[in-house]
């Protein structure tokens, strides 16, 4: 059954726990960093369509937190192999904990790895992926107010890798009819455009994830976020 509706989140002191539609099993994610939002819902949406209807061997997960994209994703396709990077050590023992839970509640080892790494970099991964997905960063490194709380900061700026240097990651990394699917708010449009452009990257808007209309782009709200689609450049 399709994951579309948003997780069940309870809170406890240290941890909120989550369940996925459809399974019987406590996930976690620490309260120091990002909660899970509406963005997940909406991103899941794109790659559970994208999936359906492409073959789709090796998906990669750019900034994968607690692994929820890579989870739901795992739930409707067991034969899948995911990988997912994550630069905050604590998030990637959190991350093998959730997917060790789902595995054996699915009475099947699940054909995964989380890397602790930074996505600025990818000499780490091994071979291309057909789906490269990823809900990075929001915000410039000196664009706003820091959290204390470094998980947090880190999940909303860009403290250690930009948005050229995840998009460099997707084209070294994406086969070469692969397609990748990113967040931004419109604030980044600009940006991320020209810095497909300086890397041979198509990028189109996909999908606008706010309650405005996509028919005027310059009538969204500066505050709207979209899901772009880039893929490798034709010849």
């Amino acid at each position: 059954m399709q994951c579309f509706e948003s997780p069940t989140l309870i809170y406890n002191q240290d941890y909120m726990k989550f369940n996925i539609p459809d399974l019987d099993v406590d996930f976690f994610q620490s309260k120091r960093s990002q909660m899970i939002s509406s963005d997940t819902q909406n991103l899941y949406q794109i790659i559970y369509h994208y999936v359906v209807n492409h073959k789709v061997k090796r998906v990669l997960d750019l900034g994968t937190g607690n692994g929820i994209l890579l989870l739901m994703l795992v739930k409707d396709f067991t034969d899948i192999e995911c990988v997912g990077v994550e630069i905050v050590e604590s998030l990637v023992k959190l991350a093998n904990s959730n997917f060790e839970k789902l595995s054996e509640y699915i009475g099947k080892e699940i054909d995964y790895s989380i890397i602790l790494a930074n996505y600025a970099s990818y000499d780490y991964l091994d071979g291309e992926y057909d789906l490269i997905i990823s809900n990075p960063p929001y915000n410039l490194k000196n664009c706003g107010r820091l959290s204390p709380i470094y998980e947090k900061s880190i999940a909303r700026f860009e403290l250690e890798a930009t948005q050229f240097e995840l998009l460099n990651t997707i084209k070294q990394k994406l086969s070469k009819m692969g397609t990748s699917y990113i967040i931004y708010p419109k604030a980044r449009m600009k940006e991320l455009i020209m810095n497909c452009e300086k890397l041979l990257l198509n990028c189109s808007i996909f999908k606008e994830i706010s309650d405005e209309s996509l028919n005027n782009i310059n009538k969204v709200s500066n505050n709207s976020k979209f899901i772009f689609k880039i893929s490798h450049a034709k010849n």
